[in-house]
C-alpha cells in the first residue's frame, strides 16, 4: 500500500487531536477543518477536465481550474501553466511520436476548503530508466493566488542541493546496490496539519545501481517530519484520497 497515504493519515490524525483538544471553538490553524474565510468568488473555482482520452494504450488526463466566477488573473496564470506544461508535452508527443511508441498523463485532483490542487504524471513508452516527469498545480483559494513551487522552497529554505542531501540521508535501498545520487523537487501537495499546512514535497529521486541500470523514481519528502517515501509511479495516490470526477480518472476506472 502507498506510504502517502499513511503520510496524509498522520497529519490528518494530528487536526483531530488539536480539534478535539481544544473544542468547538478552537481555530484550525489554516487547515481544512476550518470554517469560512474563501476569497469572495472563489466558491465558484473548481478543477475540471479539459483532454480526457483512452485509446489503446494511451492515456490523456489533463485537468485545468474552471471559473464561473467572473476574470480571475491567477486562474489565468495557473491555467497558461498548464497549457505550457503538460499541455505543451502531449502536443509534442502528437506531433512528433514514432509508430509503437504511446503516452500515459494521469491526473490527480485534490479540493479542499482552502486549496485547489492537481498533481499530474507524463511518461512515453516504450521507456526504460525513468517514472516519467511530474507536474503540480496548487492554487490557494484563501489567498487567490497560484502557488508557484520555487516560492514554496524558498519558504522552506530548501534547495536541490539541500533536499540532495537529506533524500541521501533518509533514502533506506531496497537492495545493498543501490544509492540515491540526485534528488529534484517537481510539484508539491499542501495537507492540514495541526499547526497550518504541511508541505508535501514531490520529488524526482535519481537512484544508482551497481548491479544494474540507474533509475528515476518518484518519492515525496516532507520537511516537517524530515521522512521520505517511495511512490508508485502505477497509481501515486489512493482513490479516497482525491476528488470523485464523472467520467472517473484512471485512478478509479
Amino acid at each position: 500500500m502507498k506510504k502517502i497515504t499513511h503520510i496524509i493519515s498522520m497529519i490528518t490524525v494530528s487536526v483531530l487531536a488539536l480539534l478535539l483538544g481544544a473544542g468547538c471553538g478552537g481555530d484550525s490553524g489554516g487547515g481544512s477543518a476550518g470554517g469560512g474565510g474563501e476569497a469572495a468568488g472563489n466558491s465558484k473555482i473548481a478543477i475540471s477536465v479539459v483532454t480526457q482520452e483512452y485509446s489503446g494504450d494511451n492515456i490523456v488526463e489533463i485537468l485545468t481550474l474552471e471559473n464561473s466566477g467572473g476574470e480571475n488573473p491567477e486562474v489565468d496564470s495557473l491555467n497558461s501553466a498548464v497549457g505550457s506544461g503538460i499541455g505543451q508535452r502531449y502536443a509534442d508527443f502528437e506531433k512528433n511520436h514514432a509508430d509503437g511508441e504511446w503516452i500515459e498523463i494521469k491526473s490527480y485532483p485534490f479540493t479542499s476548503e482552502d486549496y485547489l490542487q492537481i498533481v499530474t504524471t507524463c511518461s512515453t513508452y516504450p521507456s526504460y530508466g525513468t517514472d516519467g516527469d511530474l507536474y503540480s498545480y496548487n492554487f490557494d483559494k484563501r489567498q487567490n493566488k497560484f502557488l508557484a513551487l520555487q516560492e514554496v522552497m524558498d519558504g522552506l529554505g530548501l534547495d536541490n542541493a539541500a533536499l540532495t542531501a537529506n533524500v541521501k540521508k533518509l533514502y533506506e535501498p531496497e537492495a545493498p546496490s543501490m544509492s540515491a545520487s540526485a534528488a529534484t523537487a517537481a510539484g508539491f501537495l499542501l495537507q492540514p496539519g495541526a499547526d497550518g499546512p504541511v508541505t508535501l514535497l514531490l520529488l524526482k529521486v535519481d537512484i544508482e545501481n551497481t548491479e544494474s541500470e540507474p533509475w528515476s523514481s518518484f518519492f515525496v519528502y516532507v520537511p516537517a517530519y524530515d521522512s521520505l517515501s517511495k511512490l508508485d509511479a502505477k497509481y501515486m495516490f489512493e482513490p479516497g484520497d482525491l476528488d470523485v470526477m464523472d467520467p472517473p480518472l484512471s485512478y478509479a476506472r
